[in-house]
């Protein structure tokens, strides 16, 4: 995760969706001992050639800010530049020290947006004095994205995205709340304090319609267009309360219909998705409507779709290289910050005979900052003097931490993969990002070993010896000793005294 300047040419890609089509903002950047030049571009994309700022009555503005290495801004590093003619331009001195570049891309009408980032990129709020303007507005979108000074030579794409989920009402599913059916108003609890830098929020806040004298605005519904409503919602676990959207007609105040979303549903989706308001079926009725949620990564036509124009994940910025930090998505880079591991190997191991469903492609393995279980003692680790197929150290090359960690065969009556060391690994309370990673297992006693050669200085070892996931013929489990004083510090160990007690330092491959 999750987690980019170019020293030389450079494509910036921005995925940038309007009414017609995807649209991209492509940087260019250069620099020479002091400076860092970028121009950011706003071409015509897609086969109608139309530019993502094309929304009459407004401008795009681009703001950049410098954060250092613990997500804090550099002092006076915003710079903010109006897209003309298709292009923002920005150069700025090289900080000193290790660097993150931060992007946001929102609309301006008269000079204002609909966004407040005046305490900076890390703390993005809506600004409240817009309300009814936050729904059904196209140029209520805004666009962000992140890269590290480190990674500047690398010639790099990044893709910028939305840091919202867009919920909408399609036509169709408008249709089935009844006829008549012309204004809106609407109760949406949403994050907010975004911050560009760690893509998560602080807070939530209730964007809703307008109030003059207690009584909430409407705002007009055009039931012939493509999508009815929609708004933009920064998501996040904060969100503890139920949103609704009431619609009615003008003329008839008795013609309410009202779409119900929990806030479990709220949390069930993630920024630049498309997510349908589904009116659940129950009666002609039935003012109070439960709303089924689908959630698309795809945006067809500016949203809320089932289109085939679907956004890229963000490029992770550079070859992975041993001493990168990963983070909990699978991304990976070279600050600490929201880090879950440090990345000790790359590329796939042709010793690994494990089969990792959930990827793509293996980029690499990584170990975990911290224990996951301390002083396991011998005696809950005992096997019978036989051998377990796969889980075998022979040869010694034996790289299948995560196979091995998952067998399911009985010893003395208990499951492999439910043996302490082995359960304490695969239950690491680090939390991970579902399918980006294989998650948490217990390595093998050579990929302890690798692990021990790298001298990763960013990665420490509280105790002397930790448990790998392979044993001998004989019963007795391998073990990797992590103090150089040690007489055993390399070769093949077996721990053999029954008063022993090992950690248990998980990995993951990625």
């Amino acid at each position: 995760m999750k987690k980019n300047f170019l020293y030389s040419m450079v494509a910036l890609f921005v995925c940038l969706f309007t009414a017609c089509s995807q649209e991209e903002i492509v940087s260019q950047a250069g620099q020479n001992d002091s400076k860092v030049r970028l121009s950011v571009k706003v071409p015509a994309a897609g086969p109608i050639a139309r530019a993502a700022l094309d929304i009459e009555g407004y401008t795009m503005q681009c703001i950049m800010e410098l954060v250092n290495t613990n997500g804090e801004v550099i002092a006076d590093s915003r710079q903010a530049v109006t897209v003309s003619n298709g292009a923002a331009h920005f150069e700025f001195d090289k900080p000193s020290e290790e660097y993150t570049c931060l992007f946001w891309a929102e609309y301006l009408k008269e000079g204002k947006s609909f966004y407040k980032t005046s305490t900076g990129l890390t703390k993005i709020s809506y600004d409240g004095n817009k309300k009814n303007e936050l729904f059904n507005n196209t140029a209520a979108d805004a666009f962000c994205g992140k890269l590290a000074s480190s990674n500047i030579a690398a010639g790099v794409n990044v893709i910028l995205k939305r840091p919202f989920a867009r919920i909408a009402v399609s036509k169709t599913d408008f249709a089935t709340l009844g006829a008549g059916l012309n204004q809106c108003t609407a109760s949406i609890f949403s994050g907010t304090d975004f911050n560009v830098f760690t893509g998560t929020v602080a807070s939530t806040v209730n964007i809703k319609n307008t109030e003059v004298e207690n009584q909430a605005t409407p705002i007009s519904i055009d039931a012939n267009s493509e999508y009815p409503f929609f708004c933009y919602v920064f998501i996040g676990e904060a969100i503890a309360k139920p949103s609704s959207i009431i619609f009615s007609n003008s003329e008839n105040s008795d013609s309410k219909k009202t779409l119900n979303i929990t806030a479990e549903q709220m949390k069930t989706m993630s920024s630049n998705t498309a997510v349908n308001l589904k009116p659940e079926t129950g009666g002609d009725n039935q003012d109070k409507i439960n709303v089924d949620i689908t959630i698309d990564n795809g945006f067809e036509n500016g949203g809320g779709g089932t289109g085939t124009d679907t956004p890229t994940d963000p490029e992770t910025p550079v070859a992975v290289e041993v001493g990168d930090y990963l983070y909990a998505d699978g991304t990976w880079g070279k600050t600490a910050e929201n880090a879950v591991a440090v990345v000790y190997h790359v590329g796939a191991d042709e010793n690994d005979k494990s089969t990792y469903s959930m990827l793509g492609k293996v980029n690499g393995y990584a170990v975990a900052l911290t224990d996951a279980a301390t002083e396991i003692k011998y005696a809950e680790v005992t096997y019978n003097a036989t051998t377990i197929a796969g889980a075998e150290q022979n040869p010694q090359n034996n790289k299948s931490g995560y196979l091995n960690s998952h067998l399911a065969v009985e010893v003395n009556g208990t499951a492999y993969n439910q043996l302490p060391p082995v359960k304490a690994a695969l239950d690491y309370s680090v939390t991970l990002t579902e399918g980006k990673t294989s998650g948490w297992y217990l390595p093998t006693v050579a990929q302890l070993e690798e692990i021990r050669s790298a001298n990763l200085s960013t990665v420490t070892f509280a105790a002397t010896n930790y448990w790998s996931c392979v044993i001998a013929s004989t019963g007795k489990v391998f073990r990797a000793c992590f103090d150089p004083n040690q007489a055993d510090y390399t070769g093949m160990n077996k721990a053999s005294n029954a008063n022993s007690a090992f950690n248990v330092r998980p990995i993951l491959t990625f």
